[in-house]
């Protein structure tokens, strides 16, 4: 036997190198238990199936061949060690027929797939443990994606026999894994296997084994365990070809299952395992490369409703008394590799009250592509039940698998016309006995069961109804009997009303006024944080668009600023910062109608204050903002400590105030605003205000050379004495430069003790530091002598 597998493995150095390599796709192994032969000897069948890529070669261009002769190695389970090595040959070929995971696929040009089977009985002497058999064979398919150099390894196909003793049958593959499956195509194959004996099978997806090399095509392979393949980074068990859902296998059916996303050549291997009574007795594999190839997909046709207001999920919505019309795409889009269909469109279903099929229509020619429109009248008295209903059926003429059939139902309610909301933009005076009403006119689309425009006038005694307009594209009326329309405000509203299903009146607009702001006018014209604030009253009209903010300069006009929300009441100018000028403001309130009314012209009171050694005389100029004159002007005087009254004068041709109440206690810092009080205060409390001029006195320091602290009351203490600063504190120092005494009160005098104790006599040293009310900060120092 020795010799001639020598002679076997030189005969295939010169052939199977060339020819065999880079062509196995798969192969499996299986036996049958025969019983035992006269001299007591166990006989097995041995049929192992080796698949092989048949494409043509240079070499063979008619496909190519197998080897004529194999050897299988069989090893003792006990020891692992070599009982015998069979020589088996070939004994039948088939070319395959190439099938695929859809019927309808025509198969690949370049694919060919043989299976080449070795059969033969073999006899084996009793062994409780049982026996390997192995097979092993280079090369792979070299384009395989999932392995790490898959044309430089080959395959290795084994199978266990069990303890001769049972005479156990393999398993035995019921059905061929197809040549091809689909991309994108969710697959499921039924790989499962029979059991001559009624063992218990499972399955299991499991690394491949390989065996061989080019170096070595035809290797003796070594015994259990066996080298599996290495996988290429990304692939494995759980991911074997890029699959989602990936591949796996009933453990209990073998029903394989994956959907593939990718083209290429995978290979894995299912492992069969047979258990008697719960005991494992015997294992086979088979290992299978899979071809994942570009299939043509025959899509059922879509219908596409199209997207509008009136569609909500499956419900079309129908305005009564009007006609709606819905068009829609059905459309066939097929994968590459399928024709165009033609496509049918058919009308059914309980459609209860809907008008006869002709109100659909349907273009002509239907080829991937078509225009369905539905058009429909409802009453106005039409009764909605949930069960109104129709149905559209579309059918593609596909040949294969068979034409596609979609069915949609289709609900279908109807509405009353929507309740537009009216709006006025304008309510002009036009005369003393004329005021126009202007709206936004309706749109085609806003016009269904449009029955009216009710306009309703309140001159102060309520809304009555003053005229109907049944022109829907009306936009506009003219009132010519609002008397006194320039001196009285007239209030207006527009309502429109529907007739069907029965008449009604839809939403109202807002109010609208003659009078675009009604009340509104500059009240005060103060001082902010030094700066200018200009407020007034809310525009009490409904027609207001912006208040408009001027600033008036030698007699001309500017406009500053501009606000469209009407609860904003105020406005500072933070550029007027000069006490001693007069600032002068007007207020303007523009309408929706662009028309715009200025108040009267507001300012502010220029105001100077000058020191006269100790003495502030404070000048400012008379107001003339109001028509009623002035009350009284208030004199304001703020301090570090208050905020206070000091005066009121008449109005006159002499305004000045002179303020003598200067203390020195008080601080540094006297700031001044002058208030002028209207003779008829108004609802919004009319007042003026000046800016607030502030004058500032320096600060000062004063202190003795030398005191006599002996507690005869002349001369006992040392005292700063100063005046207008905002911030003291006083430190004295021994002649050693040691602290012995600091405070930030100036009412806090030194009495010439230390911790205590009576301090010796000498010369000391004090310094000052003290800030204005301005934040400048000084600093001063000094020498006392204590005389004791």
């Amino acid at each position: 036997m020795e010799i001639k597998k020598i002679i076997l493995i030189l005969a295939c150095f010169g052939l199977c190198l060339s020819v065999q390599a880079k062509h196995l796709v798969g192969g499996d192994m299986e036996y049958t238990c025969l019983g035992k032969d006269l001299q007591g000897f166990n006989l097995y069948q041995i049929t192992l199936n080796v698949y092989r890529d048949c494409q043509p070669t240079v070499d063979f261009p008619t496909n190519t061949p197998f080897d004529p002769e194999i050897a299988i190695q069989i090893y003792n389970s006990l020891d692992n060690s070599l009982e015998t090595e069979i020589i088996i040959a070939l004994t039948d070929t088939l070319v395959l027929p190439l099938t695929g995971s859809d019927s309808c696929v025509a198969p690949p040009t370049n694919l060919c797939y043989a299976r080449g089977t070795y059969t033969t009985t073999i006899r084996l002497r009793d062994n409780a443990s049982g026996y390997e058999l192995v097979w092993g064979r280079c090369c792979r398919n070299e384009t395989i994606q999932n392995i790490l150099q898959p044309g430089e390894f080959g395959m290795a196909i084994n199978t266990r026999i069990p303890n001769t003793a049972l005479c156990n049958s393999s398993p035995s593959f019921t059905n061929q894994l197809p040549t091809y499956i689909c991309r994108n195509d969710l697959f499921s194959f039924d790989h499962s296997a029979t059991d001559a004996d009624g063992d218990e099978l499972t399955y299991e997806i499991v690394t491949p084994f390989t065996a061989g090399s080019q170096m070595d095509p035809v290797p003796i392979v070594p015994p259990p365990p066996f080298l599996p393949i290495a996988w290429l980074p990304g692939y494995g068990l759980n991911n074997v070809m890029d699959g989602s859902p990936a591949l796996q296998v009933d453990q209990q059916t073998g029903v394989l299952t994956v959907s593939p996303q990718n083209l290429g050549q995978y290979v894995f291997s299912l492992r069969v395992t047979e258990r008697r009574n719960g005991q494992v007795i015997g294992v086979i594999r088979r290992d299978i490369q899979v071809n994942v190839i570009d299939c043509p997909i025959n899509f059922p046709p879509n219908i596409q409703l199209p997207d509008t207001d009136l569609i909500s999920g499956d419900t079309l919505f129908f305005e009564r008394d009007q006609e709606n019309c819905f068009s829609f795409i059905v459309s066939d889009q097929n994968g590459p590799g399928i024709g165009s269909d033609s496509i049918s469109f058919r009308f059914d279903g309980p459609h209860l009250g809907l008008p006869d099929p002709g109100d659909i229509q349907v273009q002509s020619i239907g080829i991937d592509s078509l225009l369905v429109q539905f058009c429909w009248t409802p009453a106005c008295d039409f009764v909605n039940f949930p069960e109104n209903s129709l149905i559209f059926e579309v059918e593609d003429q596909n040949n294969c698998p068979g034409p596609n059939q979609i069915r949609d139902t289709i609900y279908f309610q109807t509405i009353a016309p929507e309740l537009i909301l009216p709006e006025l933009t304008c309510v002009q005076v036009i005369d003393d006995q004329t005021i126009q009403l202007d709206w936004a006119g309706l749109t085609a689309d806003q016009q269904n069961g449009f029955s009216y425009f009710s306009i309703s006038r309140d001159d102060g005694t309520g809304f009555l109804e003053i005229a109907q307009i049944s022109n829907p594209i009306a936009n506009s009326f003219v009132d010519i009997s609002a008397n006194n329309a320039t001196q009285q405000n007239y209030c207006y509203q527009l309502e429109i009303f529907y007739e069907c299903p029965i008449l009604e009146s839809g939403p109202p607009s807002m109010v609208f006024c003659s009078e675009p702001a009604t009340g509104a006018g500059i009240c005060t014209v103060s001082a902010s944080n030094g700066a200018m604030e200009i407020s007034w009253r809310e525009s009490g009209g409904s027609g207001f668009r912006a208040y408009r903010i001027y600033k008036v300069e030698n007699g001309i006009s500017q406009l500053v600023q501009e606000i469209f929300d009407p609860a904003v009441t105020s406005w500072i100018d933070s550029e007027a910062i000069d006490a001693a000028s007069s600032y002068c403001y007007e207020l303007g309130l523009l309408s929706g109608c662009d028309q715009e009314i200025l108040t009267g012209e507001h300012c502010s009171i220029p105001l100077e204050a000058t020191d006269n050694e100790l003495e502030i005389t404070i000048n400012w100029g008379d107001y003339e903002g109001w028509t009623d004159g002035i009350a009284n002007y208030v004199i304001w005087r703020r301090t570090a400590d208050s905020d206070t009254i000091i005066g009121n004068l008449a109005p006159g041709l002499n305004l000045e105030w002179i303020d003598r109440d200067i203390a020195i206690e008080q601080g540094g810092l006297y700031c001044y605003r002058i208030q002028a009080i209207p003779e008829n205060r108004d609802s919004c409390r009319s007042e003026a205000w000046s800016l607030e001029q502030c004058i500032s006195f320096e600060p000062s320091i004063f202190a003795a050379n030398a005191f006599t602290p002996n507690g005869d009351g002349i001369n006992d203490l040392f005292e700063i004495k100063g005046s207008f600063f905002s911030r003291y504190q006083l430190r004295i120092y021994n002649r050693w430069g040691n602290e012995i005494f600091v405070s930030d009160n100036i009412d806090q005098a030194w009495d010439g003790t230390n911790n205590g104790q009576a301090a010796p006599e000498g010369v000391y040293v004090y310094m000052v530091e003290y800030e204005d009310f301005n934040g400048n900060v000084f600093q001063t120092s000094g020498s006392i002598t204590l005389i004791r």
